[in-house]
C-alpha cells in the first residue's frame, strides 16, 4: 500500500508543474508578460535596496530566458517525478523552479484587499507543494526515507 500512496503522490505532485508548462506554451505570451509584469513590480517596490533593485532589472533584462528555464525546469523535473525515474533530481529541478517563481510571481506583502488574499492563497500552496518535493527528495525511488 505504501508503494501504490507514493507513486499517487508523485502523480499528484507532477501534474502540477506538467499542467504548468503546457498551459505556459500554449499561452506564452500571456506567462511572459505575467512573469515581467511581477518584476515590474518588484523594481518599483518602495525601500527595496538598490543591490535588490538591480537583481530584479538584471532578470528583467532576461526575463524571457528565464522563463525558458522555468519551463525546463518544470518540465523535465515533472516529468522525472511522473515516470519515477531519478526522482530526487526531478524533485529538486522542481524545487529550484519553485521557490524563485512563488517569491517573484505570489509576492502578497506588496498588495492589498483582495490581490493580497488571493497571492497569499497561491503563495501558500506553493509552500505547501515545497514541502511535499522536500520530503520526495529526502525519499529513495521506492518512498522510503
Amino acid at each position: 500500500m505504501k508503494k501504490v500512496f507514493f507513486m499517487l503522490g508523485r502523480i499528484c505532485l507532477s501534474l502540477v508543474f506538467i499542467c504548468w508548462v503546457a498551459n505556459q506554451i500554449l499561452n506564452w505570451d500571456l506567462t511572459h508578460q505575467a512573469f515581467v509584469t511581477s518584476l515590474c513590480d518588484w523594481i518599483v517596490y518602495p525601500g527595496l535596496p538598490d543591490q535588490v533593485q538591480k537583481l530584479f532589472n538584471l532578470f528583467l533584462s532576461y526575463s524571457s530566458l528565464l522563463v525558458v528555464l522555468g519551463a525546463i525546469f518544470a518540465g523535465l523535473g515533472g516529468l522525472l517525478v511522473l515516470l519515477g525515474f531519478k526522482i530526487r533530481l526531478g524533485a529538486i529541478l522542481l524545487i529550484l523552479f519553485l521557490i524563485p517563481m512563488t517569491i517573484i510571481m505570489h509576492a502578497f506583502w506588496m498588495y492589498n484587499g483582495a490581490v493580497q488574499e488571493s497571492q497569499m492563497g497561491m503563495f501558500l500552496t506553493n509552500i505547501s507543494i515545497l514541502g511535499g518535493l522536500l520530503i520526495l527528495a529526502s525519499c529513495n525511488s521506492g518512498g522510503e526515507a
